[in-house]
This record gives structure tokens, C-alpha cells and sequence, in this order.
């Protein structure tokens, strides 16, 4: 099977950013070559950094992400894996879908962070609409995209993200030594980064950023803020093996590929609550407390306290974690509906 991707990529590979969907995105790509039978043609990103880094050899980046390049390397493809419906390459595929295509939303955060909502809601609805199946990382974002409006035409399939280095092989120690709040991501408004930080300090606990963004100013004007910029892999992970809580009481979040990396590492979770209830029931184990995407300071306050009060098996929360969230598994669903779409034609 010959496969085309399409969205955000990591740092690492030129991208500019860090977040979940550019690593679920390299995840995949790195499972995809591993795989028999299975080669990854074409990787356009998203978006590419000013001065990008030379990727990884294995991965086809294409740089031109004009609408006659996506036409060209779609036609060289079996089937398309496209993440970012709601970006220009949603279009593409509305103009021309003659190219099978799997639409893998994460979560709705483009749109509800869109100036003009209408106008993103009617492209959305385009781009679902040349979609041969949709994938979802919960059920909990199916849910959220019907009550913001959407229809959903095609087959719908949920399929965790699975965790990649060095998340899999994760080993917490329950004598290793933990302090403090960390925030892995986007220091943005949706994520909530000054409610995080005003809730920590009431609490009494300093709290660590990793990440970029808009906010990242205001929040460092908070009391016991520290901010460790955009870190890689092997940085994350270090910092959640040492962390005592991750605090993200975001807006909104799909499964958040960052709440199943604390999960790796043992390490509770103060979050959007559905995707934290949903990561414990996969789990069969409590990894944290839920808040409501506007949950004032004070709540947040009483989830950490309340996560700060409690005992966690932090050995096995990460081992049912590296377990479910297993990207072999991961890998192996999206071949599968891939597969099904391009027979289906």
C-alpha cells in the first residue's frame, strides 16, 4: 500500500512547532516504514519551520504544498491520510477527491479557535464531505463535533493515539523524587496556561511550561511560573518523570496525545475532563481529575489538591498505558480502515 500524509509536523522534521498532532503524525510515519507491504510515498506538512531542519531519510517530505503538488503526489498514492481537515489541503481534496482519503481529526481546537467560525464550519463541511472515513482519537470528539454542528457522512472509526519514543518504553520509579506542576504544550488560550498557573501558585506548587505561544508572557507574570521552551522528546519525558502533576485544564482537547504521555509516565493529570475520564476508562484505572473546559480558578485549585491528596500506582498507570496506547496496535488500525477505503473504490 502506498500512503500519502498530510499535516503538522514536528520540529524534528522541519516543522515549526510542537504538539500532539505533529508527533501522532510522526508516530505513524515511523510505525508506516516499519511495516511490510506499507510505503509512506509523500509526507506534506502543514506548515514548514523558517530555516526546517533536514528530515530523517526515511521521510518523503515535499515542500511545495500548492494544490497542483498535493495532485500530483496523491495521484502517486493509494490512498491519502490527511490530518487538519480544516487547512487549505481540506480543500484540495473537496476539489478532487478521485484519491482515496482517511480524514484523522484530533480535535476540534482549529475551529473553535477560528475568528470566523461560520466560515470555518462551512469548509469543515466541505472537507468532511470528501472524506471516505473519519477517525477520532475518543468518542468523546465524535460527541463534540455533532454538538458543534457537524455531520458525519462517512464510516466513523475511534482509534487512540498510540505513544512513540521514548512514552512506550516509559519506567517510572515509585522512589524517584517528584515536584511541582508541569504544562506540555501550546501556551495558548484555549489551553488555559493563566488559569493553570494562577490555580498552581494558590496551591501552592511552582509549575514549569514547556512550550510556545501568545500567553507565555502574561503567565510568566504569575507567581512560581518557570518556562522551559519548546524541549524534544527525551526533554518531555524527563520533566514528567520528575513532575508531580500534569496541569492542563484546557478548553477543549480531543484524547490530548500529552495527558496519555503523563500516563506513560506516571504521572496524574489535572485536565479537560472528558479526555481524562476517557483515558481512565481505557486504562481501567484513574489517571487524574477531569474539569470542565471553563472551570473557574478555584476548581482547578480543588482538582489539584485533590490529585496532591490522593495515592497513585504511577508503575501501573504507566504499564496500562504502554500497553493500550501501543503504536504497533495504532498503526495496524489506520492500515486496516486505509485498506477497507481503498478496496471500497
Amino acid at each position: 500500500m502506498k500512503i500519502m500524509t498530510v499535516g503538522s509536523i514536528p520540529p524534528e522534521w522541519g516543522g515549526p512547532t510542537v504538539g500532539g498532532v505533529a508527533n501522532a503524525h510522526r508516530n505513524l510515519v515511523d510505525a508506516f516504514t516499519s511495516m511490510p507491504d506499507v510505503t509512506v510515498t509523500a509526507t506534506i506538512p502543514a506548515r514548514l519551520a523558517r530555516n526546517p531542519v533536514k528530515p530523517p531519510s526515511h521521510v518523503p517530505i515535499v515542500s511545495d504544498q500548492s494544490e497542483a503538488s498535493y495532485r500530483e503526489n496523491a495521484d502517486h498514492a493509494d490512498v491519502i491520510l490527511m490530518f487538519h481537515i480544516a487547512h487549505t489541503f481540506g480543500q484540495y481534496q473537496a476539489n478532487d477527491a478521485s484519491t482515496p482519503c482517511l480524514g484523522s481529526i484530533n480535535s476540534w481546537t482549529p475551529h473553535l479557535q477560528s475568528e470566523d467560525q461560520e466560515a470555518s464550519k462551512s469548509r469543515i463541511t466541505r472537507a468532511l464531505g470528501s472524506m471516505d472515513a473519519l477517525r477520532f482519537p475518543s468518542h468523546a470528539t465524535i460527541r463534540q463535533g455533532e454538538e458543534l454542528g457537524f455531520e458525519y457522512r462517512s464510516p466513523v472509526h475511534v482509534v487512540y493515539n498510540g505513544l512513540g519514543q521514548p512514552f512506550s518504553a516509559a519506567a517510572p520509579s515509585p522512589h524517584h523524587p517528584r515536584s511541582g506542576a508541569l504544562f506540555v504544550g501550546s501556551i495558548e488560550s484555549i489551553k488555559r496556561p493563566l488559569v493553570a498557573a494562577e490555580a498552581c501558585h494558590r496551591s501552592g506548587v511552582g509549575i514549569t511550561f514547556v512550550g510556545a505561544g501568545s500567553r507565555e508572557s502574561q503567565a510568566a507574570a504569575i507567581p512560581g511560573t518557570e518556562f522551559a521552551g519548546q524541549l524534544g522528546p527525551d526533554d518531555v519525558m524527563t520533566h514528567m518523570l520528575s513532575s508531580e502533576l500534569l496541569c492542563m485544564p484546557s478548553a477543549s482537547e480531543g484524547l490530548a496525545s500529552v495527558y496519555m504521555e503523563a500516563a506513560s509516565a506516571g504521572t496524574p493529570v489535572v485536565g479537560y475532563k472528558p479526555a481524562v475520564d476517557e483515558i481512565s476508562m481505557a486504562l481501567g484505572i484513574t489517571v487524574g481529575v477531569g474539569v470542565a473546559g471553563d472551570a473557574s480558578t478555584e476548581t482547578v485549585v480543588g482538582a489539584i489538591e485533590e490529585v496532591r491528596s490522593m495515592h497513585w500506582n504511577r508503575t501501573e498507570i504507566s504499564q496500562r498505558a504502554r500497553e493500550t496506547f501501543d503504536m504497533t496496535a495504532c498503526a495496524q488500525s489506520y492500515i486496516d480502515i486505509l485498506t477497507a477505503i481503498s478496496q471500497a473504490r
